[in-house]
């Protein structure tokens, strides 16, 4: 029997971005897109968090959602 992992995976976004400053926040990695998360409508907005609780509480939104 395989084992079931996690779609979504809560990550520290690196704070050497030039987009987050000395801004520490968290995204939801997609181990099956290779990619953050992103802003509904756009391509190039990563989704983040100001908490990791809050990170965890969209990741169980986004599995319950998937049937």
């Amino acid at each position: 029997m395989a084992v079931q992992r996690n779609r979504y995976e809560v990550r520290l976004i690196d704070s050497t971005s030039p987009h987050f400053l000395l801004l520490e926040c968290w995204g939801l990695w997609d181990h099956e897109r290779h990619e953050y998360v992103r802003v509904p409508g756009s391509s190039d907005r990563i989704r983040r968090f100001y908490t990791v609780a809050a990170a965890e509480a969209f990741q169980r939104h986004l599995a319950s959602a998937v049937p």
